[in-house]
């Protein structure tokens, strides 16, 4: 458990490092959230469980500030993070964990060596990172068989350092910890392969390129105007097409101006087999809202009779909700009103 100063105290009056201070030992002076702190070791040791298992604590995240990070942790019940705040401290987070270590390389601070010290920094629902103050090791969460990172899918924690892991190309890995914690490794190798061996489609700017990244955008972006009606209404795109050489490989290159991607299930997302290049035209007759009318014998979406008899859309949409009959709507030509009135005369 740790403590920050809670009385101003000026930089200059500050004890040198190892010795009292605000009933503990100064540790050490540090930025946090734009003010500087001195961290104080107090001499009580707490143990006991961090939280419950499985359960991801809103606001007991933080890198750097254990304070924060701890009345996060006490408001979800944590007994251990009640107690530090009840003795005026607070579980230390990673970089304050990290300080704590060099005080005790400096021989400042005595810290126990016989065990893990969970941080009060979450790393998931599942587990938080840890210290040891032994050997120095930086802080780290415990890998979970299933946890992924990358393409690496982690099979089993060997020890500290070594991971078990399979890649999503099939090869089975041996990765570093502290690199796959930190996002440097991600795969068995086969990225970086792939990014040796790629070539520029040179499609960039291309109509069918921009067709992609609409698709994409509208999927995936959260900040684009019709986010909501798909990807935010569960509208997704198969992991093939993240790539966009095999988009046009499955879909070649857009016709035209006038074609954009359809859907021709509307409930489902963008795939091989539910995609097409299709006109406006074409797109309003997939819509769930192309009402299916028969006239003369012949049953066809209104979009449809629009083009085939000249007919506006909206024109013979007021047309059946003024309540004219679907042989008036179809069969009348020229304006609405003026028909509508030389018919009831």
């Amino acid at each position: 458990m740790t403590k920050q100063a809670q009385q101003t105290v000026l930089a200059a009056e500050l004890p040198e490092r190892g010795q009292p201070l605000a009933g503990g030992v100064f540790v050490t002076r540090y930025w946090l959230n734009g003010v500087e702190r001195a961290l104080v070791l107090p001499p009580d040791e707490l143990s006991g469980p961090w939280g419950e298992y499985g359960i991801e604590i809103k606001g007991a995240g933080s890198y750097s500030d254990g304070e924060a990070n701890t009345r996060a942790m006490a408001e979800a019940g944590s007994v251990i993070a009640v107690k530090a705040l009840e003795l005026d401290g607070f579980i230390p987070s990673c970089l304050e964990g990290q300080l704590l270590m060099a005080a005790k390389a400096d021989g400042l601070v005595e810290l126990r060596e016989d065990r893990w010290h969970h941080l009060s920094t979450q790393r998931s629902a599942n587990n938080a990172y840890i210290q040891n103050f032994h050997r120095g090791s930086a802080p780290m969460a415990k890998f979970e068989p299933g946890e992924t990172f990358g393409r690496l899918t982690v099979t089993r924690w060997d020890s500290a350092s070594s991971v078990q892991c399979i890649c999503s190309c099939g090869t089975a890995f041996v990765g570093v910890a502290g690199n796959m914690r930190s996002g440097a490794t991600q795969s068995c190798g086969c990225i970086r392969k792939e990014k040796n061996n790629h070539v520029t489609h040179g499609h960039t700017g291309s109509l069918t390129h921009k067709r992609w990244r609409s698709m994409r955008a509208r999927c995936l972006n959260k900040n684009a105007s019709n986010y909501p009606q798909y990807g935010g209404s569960g509208i997704g795109i198969c992991a093939e097409w993240d790539d966009f050489e095999r988009f046009l490989a499955d879909m070649g290159e857009c016709p035209g101006e006038c074609f954009t991607l359809d859907r021709e299930d509307g409930n489902k997302g963008y795939s091989p087999g539910n995609c097409r290049w299709a006109t406006r035209v074409q797109q309003a007759r997939n819509q769930s809202t192309n009402k299916l009318i028969t006239f003369r014998g012949e049953t066809l979406g209104l979009s449809e009779w629009a083009e085939k008899l000249g007919i506006k859309s909206q024109t013979i949409q007021n047309r059946l909700r003024k309540g004219w009959t679907v042989d008036e709507a179809l069969g009348t030509t020229g304006d609405a009103r003026s028909s509508r009135k030389s018919r009831a005369e």
